[in-house]
Order: structure tokens, then C-alpha cells, then sequence
């Protein structure tokens, strides 16, 4: 039993495949190894560079969305329309709303993310272009006062046009000031954008695990992730410095709007990455195996081929060592 194993596994031919093997096999892992890593740092890169491209240009959309509202703002400001209203003498008031109200509503036709529109005169006359909005309060003026034509970005609930339940609005609020005297406040407007719109940008192509921060000040504004309005984003995500135009950090990317000065954070989902670099890792895998394979079979060829002459000059050494002088050894080959 010891001869006949040394025999097949002790023998030249074996030796042979079995380095030929080892010497094919630990190239071929090095390779894969290094390979994969290169591949999965190249995945994940291009992962990160795409969402950071989706974020910039979703912090794109919104920053034209509140330019418009904000120049929406700043014409209401200068019109005609609006400074008679605010103006008016008590008595001409309800005529010069009649007047604002034609304006108003052609201005809504043009926009599908503006939902109304309210302005309040300094005597507490108030206009609404949807009788389903609250107005502006006592608390709310005296903070614009404070703001001095500076925009405030609010939160809003109403009740539907149709139908039972209510609808989310955002509110860009201000102080109108007189434009011959821009020191004087001479009353407050309102804009209602609807919120449906904005999420709408959000959540476009979000994957699962996936989610979108829009934070002011390190405050969430505007969330995919509704519990997460209103926390710091800091908090939910620790260490978060949001002090650059654009960067990654990790599984998180961030662009800051021009306008206003808002940051757009998306959390990343890897799932997709990862499943991407297990495909290229069973490729790998699959790869390898199959040159192993290959070249266990040109191995064996190789060593049947290279080996067999020798074992039979062996053999027929083995005949004269034992005087059998008949045997000869065919010339094949060069």
C-alpha cells in the first residue's frame, strides 16, 4: 500500500502538476484579491460622486423654487396692486382688495407650487386668496417687524379644498416696506408653496434606505423623514459639519443652496454598491476557478506529455537493471 501511494503520489508527474497548480493558483488570488479591492473603492467612488451630482442638482431645483418665490416677494413689494391695498384709506379697502384679488389670481395661474397668497395692512385688514389660510397673527408680525424685510421660512397646515383632511404647506413670510421710504412698514405678506411639490424634488429616485435633509441654521427645515423635522442635524447625525459648499462625509453628501442658505443632505444607502461589488466579487470568483481549472488541465496535458517519456526510459531502465537486454526504447519526439 506504501509503494503503490508513493507510486502515484510520490511519482514525478504529480510533483510536477501540483507546482505547475500552486504556481497558477497563488498569482491568480493575489490578483482577485487586489482586483476586488480596486474595483469595490471604484464602485463605491462612483456611488458617492452620483449622489453627490443628484444632491447638487436637487439643491438646484429648490434654490430656483425659492428664487422665484422670493422675486414673486419682491414684486408683490413694488406693485401697484398691492402698495394701493396696503395704502388705501379704511374705506377704499375692500375696492382695492377687489383689485388685488384679479391680480393675485393671475399671478397663482403661472406657478403649480404656489398655493396662495395673503397680505395684511398695518390696521389689521387682512387679504386671502384661499379662504382656507390662517392669516398672519399678532406674533408672527411682531417677528417680521423685528426681521426688517428679512424673509422668515414657516410651516403650515390647512384644511384640503376637496375633501376631508388637511394639506402641508410651506410659507415664505415677510414685512413690506415703503418703497419711497424703505425704513417705514406698511404691512406683511405671505406665500404659500405647496409642500407636495418640494417633497415631490425629495424623494425622486430615492433608493431604499435612502433620505433627504434640508437644514438651516443645523436645524432640519424639510425632511423625507418627517420625525426628523425640526432636530438638529447634528443629532442625527453626529459629527456632521456642514461648513463647505459641497462635500461627502462618510455615507452622507451635502450641497448648500445659493439661495437661501440652505444645506441638502442625502443619506446614502450602500445596498446597491454593495450589490454591485458582490457581483464583481462573484466574477472573481467564478474567474479564478475557472483558471485554475484551465490550467489544471493543461497541467495534467502538459506533465502526461513532458513526464511519460521518462517514466518509460525509467521502465526500461528498471528492464537492464535486471539483464533483460531485449528491451528497447523507441526514438519518438525530437
Amino acid at each position: 500500500m506504501k509503494a503503490w501511494t508513493k507510486g502515484k503520489f510520490g511519482s514525478l508527474r504529480m510533483a510536477i502538476f501540483i507546482m505547475v497548480l500552486v504556481l497558477i493558483m497563488i498569482p491568480v488570488m493575489i490578483l482577485g484579491v487586489i482586483s476586488y479591492g480596486q474595483y469595490r473603492n471604484i464602485i463605491m467612488e462612483n456611488a458617492a460622486a452620483l449622489n453627490q451630482n443628484n444632491t447638487a442638482q436637487i439643491a438646484s431645483n429648490i434654490e430656483g423654487i425659492m428664487k422665484n418665490v422670493r422675486n414673486a416677494a419682491l414684486s408683490y413689494y413694488q406693485n401697484d396692486r398691492v402698495r394701493e391695498f396696503l395704502l388705501a384709506p379704511g374705506e377704499d379697502a375692500e375696492e382695492a382688495g377687489y383689485y388685488l384679488d384679479r391680480y393675485i389670481r393671475n399671478q397663482l395661474c403661472y406657478e403649480e407650487y404656489l398655493y396662495a397668497v395673503d397680505f395684511l395692512r398695518m390696521d389689521g385688514i387682512g387679504y386671502h386668496s384661499n379662504s382656507a389660510t390662517v392669516g398672519i397673527g399678532a406674533e408672527l408680525r411682531e417677528e417680521l417687524l423685528q426681521k426688517k424685510g428679512q424673509a422668515v421660512f414657516l410651516k403650515e397646515e390647512v384644511k384640503k379644498d376637496f375633501g376631508n383632511g388637511r394639506e402641508e404647506l410651506y410659507v415664505y413670510a415677510r414685512a413690506v416696506h415703503d418703497i419711497n421710504d424703505i425704513g417705514i412698514p406698511i404691512g406683511f405678506e405671505k406665500i404659500y408653496m405647496k409642500k407636495a411639490v418640494i417633497m415631490g424634488l425629495l424623494s425622486e429616485g430615492l433608493s431604499e434606505g435612502e433620505a433627504y435633509y434640508v437644514a438651516e441654521n443645523g436645524t432640519v427645515l424639510i425632511s423625507t423623514q418627517k420625525e426628523a423635522e425640526g432636530k438638529e442635524i447634528g443629532g442625527i447625525f453626529p459629527g456632521l459639519k456642514l461648513n463647505r459648499s459641497k462635500a461627502g462625509d462618510g455615507n452622507l453628501v451635502y450641497t448648500k443652496a445659493g439661495y437661501p442658505d440652505w444645506y441638502i443632505v442625502k443619506k446614502i444607502s450602500t445596498i446597491s454598491a454593495q450589490d454591485n461589488a458582490a457581483m464583481v466579487r462573484q466574477f472573481l470568483v467564478f474567474g479564478g476557478i475557472l483558471a485554475v481549472l484551465l490550467c489544471g488541465f493543461a497541467g495534467f496535458f502538459l506533465t502526461r506529455f513532458v513526464i511519460k517519456p521518462l517514466e518509460d526510459l525509467e521502465a526500461s531502465m528498471g528492464k537492464l537493471e535486471e539483464n533483460d537486454f531485449k528491451r528497447k526504447l523507441p526514438e519518438n519526439g525530437y
